[in-house]
């Protein structure tokens, strides 16, 4: 299964198109959202992808019970951070990040530390980080896509994953 991985979309909606595209080349089956939507609008525009949508609230999701109605006439899962998920076999768990940059590293590298993840989605940094983290003979991928919006790397950048293999690709939108 070939997923897309995104976070800190702050109503982007320019490059929200601009992901949709990168997602449709790539054959994305599902996306994952790390949170930071900020509107529902940007919820709305991620269902011209045609794949559904699981994703957790960030700090600055505001409008948390209009989010969660939107997704779910759209038929997307939203939930509160962490949220542990099993996506063609794989234990993920998706979150955005908890206070500054240093407490959300901490605490990913705590939860592949207990080797129960095979992938660690996160956001909330702004900034791309794609790592394994090896315990015993299981391995866990630690991904955070960087943020959609550019707004504090000047940057926009998303993430493919191979579920099958754990390969991941960093895609600049």
């Amino acid at each position: 299964m070939i997923i897309g991985v995104v976070a800190d979309t702050h109503d982007n909606l320019n490059k929200v198109s601009k992901v949709i595209e990168v997602f449709k080349e790539k054959n994305i089956e599902i996306v994952l959202h790390a949170g930071d939507y900020i509107a529902p609008f940007t919820l709305k525009k991620f269902s011209e992808l045609g794949v559904k949508l699981i994703g957790v609230f960030g700090n600055n999701d505001c409008e948390k019970p209009l989010l969660y109605k939107v997704a779910s006439g759209l038929g997307y899962e939203l939930y509160g951070q962490p949220v542990e998920l099993v996506l063609d076999n794989r234990n993920i768990l998706l979150l955005h990040g908890f206070g500054g940059k240093k407490f959300t590293r901490l605490f990913v590298d705590a939860a592949a530390a207990t080797g129960e993840y095979d992938l660690v989605v996160y956001g909330h940094t702004h900034e791309k980080d794609c790592r394994v983290f090896k315990k015993n003979s299981r391995k866990t991928v630690i991904l955070n896509p960087g943020e959609v919006c550019g707004l504090l790397s000047g940057r926009s950048t998303v993430a493919i994953v191979n579920l099958d293999t754990l390969e991941v690709e960093v895609v600049e939108v």
